[in-house]
């Protein structure tokens, strides 16, 4: 999981403990690759021409990518995807 400094990781990842205790969620990365699940929590790649918030191209094929923060139904991140 990644996040932005106004709502840090550690809040993030508490908040879903709380809600799915049998969840492992790891934080302090921003490489995606070995991850079977990989989710952006930030608002970055919402846009065309944001910068995106991890390498893109170390995602492994099978990820199952997904966003929290959304406009639109496709956005740039998942488009990357």
């Amino acid at each position: 999981m990644t996040s932005t400094p106004r709502r840090p990781r550690p809040w993030l990842a508490s908040r879903l403990a709380k809600h799915y205790p049998d969840l492992e969620v790891i934080t302090g990365s921003n490489d995606p690759a070995g991850w079977e699940i990989v989710v952006n929590a930030t608002p970055m790649g919402m846009n065309e021409g944001d910068p995106l918030p991890m390498d893109m191209s170390r995602l492994d094929p099978g990820t199952f990518v997904r966003e929290v923060v959304m406009k639109q139904a496709i956005t740039p991140f998942l488009a990357a995807a």
